[in-house]
């Protein structure tokens, strides 16, 4: 769940809801990941639930307007917004080998089933 720091805590993201977690290749950041939630993403243990804090220049320094906002976000990110996330990593797992990549990558999502499908 992502919450944007401001009056009232609007939801921006919230995968519980949606029933569609967020399953990704570290270092991608797809739709609703931003830089400073990957790097907590990227230090947390499996199983272990965390509240971060992710100051505007590591999430969407530019603000993110109506019409860039694309599932699983729900609303605009206004310009230099400070996020809040409460994460749980269920998976990580190594992802094949892919793409010629010299190695496997690591895949992160928050699915109660395992293994993660690979996207």
């Amino acid at each position: 769940k992502g919450y944007l720091m401001e009056k009232d805590d609007p939801v921006f993201i919230n995968t519980y809801d949606d029933g569609a977690p967020l399953i990704f290749y570290l270092g991608t950041m797809p739709q609703g990941v931003t830089q400073g939630l990957e790097e907590a993403l990227a230090t947390m243990k499996l199983g272990s639930i965390r509240t971060v804090q992710v100051p505007s220049y590591m999430g969407y320094p530019n603000g993110l307007a109506r019409a860039g906002v694309k599932f699983p976000l729900r609303l605009p990110i206004p310009l230099k917004e400070g996020l809040r996330y409460e994460v749980e990593l269920l998976r990580c797992v190594q992802a094949p080998v892919a793409n010629s990549a010299d190695k496997a990558q690591r895949l992160c999502c928050s699915d109660a089933q395992y293994p993660c499908k690979v996207p």
